[in-house]
């Protein structure tokens, strides 16, 4: 990608993480919010996903430290305000993973 970037002249600053839970989990919320249950109850029982997760999350920030760019992660605005609140309930409850 640095090859393409410099034969077009750009210039990068660093690299943004924009992870976000998978479209049909989104447009279950917004169309079917019932059936939620369904989709997010399989998360729930997998104890050890979110930790696994955070682990390789933590592992892709670490990379592209390495590869000296600066990194930053973009997230909903609830999950920053629930973070600010030092809540972790309803992120527990939906399989969140907790990134810094």
């Amino acid at each position: 990608m640095q090859t393409a970037a410099r034969r077009e002249g750009l210039v990068f600053a660093g690299v943004g993480l924009d992870i976000e839970p998978h479209i049909r989990v989104c447009e279950q919320i917004a169309g079917h919010p019932r059936a939620l249950p369904k989709t997010l109850v399989p998360r729930l029982m997998e104890a050890m996903g979110p930790a696994r997760a955070a682990h390789a999350y933590g592992k892709l920030v670490e990379e592209i430290r390495r590869d000296g760019w600066v990194v930053e992660n973009y997230q909903f605005p609830l999950i920053a305000d629930m973070r600010r609140a030092r809540s972790a309930g309803l992120r527990r409850r939906l399989g969140l993973v907790e990134v810094t």
